[in-house]
């Protein structure tokens, strides 16, 4: 999307884009990823309530009436109504068909998050560091890049050539 927003539907979800920035779930979920892309806030609109993010990767899932929010960096807000929610980091929101809320917590790297790692479009890396597909790897993974030291670091840094995968 615009500004550089990555939206991914689930297979057998719905949703309509409704202007820049703005999307109606309709059926299904839907996993954004704004984070990457400075300034480029996104709003989802489900007949649980709306869903405005802060930089953030998340997923929204709508089951039946009900709703679940994951948040794997960022911040999310679903309000409903005059209620509003927060959810960080690590957080999983439900809320039923009659509004009540249930909050829990979903790791970074769960294996729940798999779905919207098959449908990430691969990084350009031909002529750039191998730092750019591990970064990438590591943020669509949920997982934290650690380097053993900083030769490794610095090897890393080194520009592919042509295409070179190592």
């Amino acid at each position: 999307l615009a500004g550089g927003v990555s939206l991914r539907l689930a297979a057998e979800s719905e949703a309509a884009l409704l202007g820049p920035g703005r999307v109606r779930l309709l059926r299904g979920a839907v996993y954004a990823d704004t984070g990457a892309a400075a300034g480029a806030p996104i709003e989802v609109e489900t007949p649980a309530g709306i869903v405005r993010d802060f930089g953030t990767q998340f997923e929204l899932r709508l089951e039946g009436t009900a709703l679940r929010v994951r948040v794997r960096e960022g911040v999310v807000i679903v309000e409903r109504g005059s209620e509003r929610f927060v959810a960080d980091p690590g957080e999983e929101l439900r809320i039923d068909a009659a509004g009540r809320l249930r909050r829990g917590a979903v790791a970074p790297d769960s294996p729940d998050w798999r779905w919207i790692e098959a449908l990430a479009p691969p990084p350009s890396i031909d002529g750039r560091p191998v730092t750019v597909l591990l970064e990438w790897v590591a943020r669509e993974t949920g997982r934290t890049l650690r380097y053993r030291d900083d030769a490794a670091r610095l090897r890393a840094a080194m520009r592919l050539a042509g295409g070179a995968t190592g």
